[in-house]
């Protein structure tokens, strides 16, 4: 009889989802994101704009640093195998809440207060007003200071693509005067 060519695929299931850890949050500093399949020789692909996963996404290496809010999507692949269920994980990044240098409290006139936040590249916004600071209120760079006065400092932090920090509260009170230079 004549030869009768023919190709065979195997498949040997469907692999387990990949793990994707940490599972939760939220964050203030960013996190580091990292997978893994059970199956010997799969492929973890991932997303990280919460896209479904396919052969074309990219490649697991190593941890993923993850700095603003968002999904993380991953599924494992082999060639033997159906792929994977896609396993998610929202992250959220929250803008860590700003520092006074003083303690609220009583200082001499014309004594600053430096404001800091933890999270790099954040913007610090205040009030002396009394009211909660927005980003649309005066803004500090990262270790900046106000000079206190009889007031309340207010400050908020924020980074495009966090949540917003909470708000700091201080109030002060001076004592003495600023004399102007004679």
């Amino acid at each position: 009889s004549a030869e009768a060519p023919a190709t065979y695929t195997f498949n040997f299931g469907t692999l387990t989802a990949p793990t994707v850890d940490p599972s939760a949050g939220p964050f203030t500093s960013g996190v580091d994101v990292t997978m893994a399949s059970s199956q010997s020789g799969a492929t973890v692909r991932y997303t990280t704009n919460g896209s479904t996963p396919t052969t074309s996404s990219t490649v697991y290496t190593g941890p993923v640093a993850i700095f603003t809010s968002g999904t993380v999507k991953a599924k494992a692949f082999h060639p033997d195998y159906t792929a994977s269920a896609e396993t998610s994980r929202t992250y959220e990044l929250v803008t860590a809440t700003p520092t006074f240098s003083l303690t609220a409290g009583t200082y001499a006139a014309g004594t600053a207060v430096v404001v800091s936040t933890s999270t790099p590249g954040a913007s610090i916004s205040y009030s002396t007003d009394g009211s909660a600071p927005t980003p649309s209120h005066p803004t500090l760079a990262n270790g900046d200071a106000v000079i206190v006065g009889n007031s309340t400092l207010k400050a908020m932090a924020w980074k495009a693509g966090q949540t917003n920090s909470g708000a700091a509260s201080a109030a002060y009170s001076v004592t003495g005067h600023l004399t102007a230079p004679g």
